[in-house]
Parts: C-alpha cells; sequence; structure tokens
C-alpha cells in the first residue's frame, strides 16, 4: 500500500487503501454505523499520527 520510489518519495496506492477501507464499512448496515467507524477510524488516525510525530521529534533532537 506504501512503498518508496528510486528517488525516494513515498507512494501510496490508493486502491488498495480503498479497497481496505470498502471491506470494513461494507458490514455496516445503516448511517449510524458508518459515521461510528468513520469517527473511529479518523480517531486513530490522527492519535496515531500525533504519536509518530512525537517520535519524530525525538529522534531528529
Amino acid at each position: 500500500m506504501l512503498k518508496r520510489n528510486e528517488e525516494g518519495k513515498l507512494h501510496f496506492d490508493n486502491f488498495g487503501f480503498e479497497l481496505l477501507i470498502d471491506g470494513l464499512f461494507d458490514k455496516c448496515k445503516n448511517i449510524d454505523e458508518v459515521e461510528w467507524l468513520y469517527k473511529e477510524i479518523t480517531d486513530l488516525i490522527e492519535f496515531r499520527a500525533e504519536e509518530f510525530e512525537e517520535e519524530l521529534e525525538v529522534e531528529n533532537e
């Protein structure tokens, strides 16, 4: 899903990620579940991004 090219730049495979996300949302049976799952996913991404940013800041000191 996420790879580096020859120049070292990140490349994100949107299609592969979309398939993964679609599999999660396919389990939802109503709008409330879709909204709940969306919140869970976004909260987790925000939390993990903050943790990785803090780790990178410590590594770069």
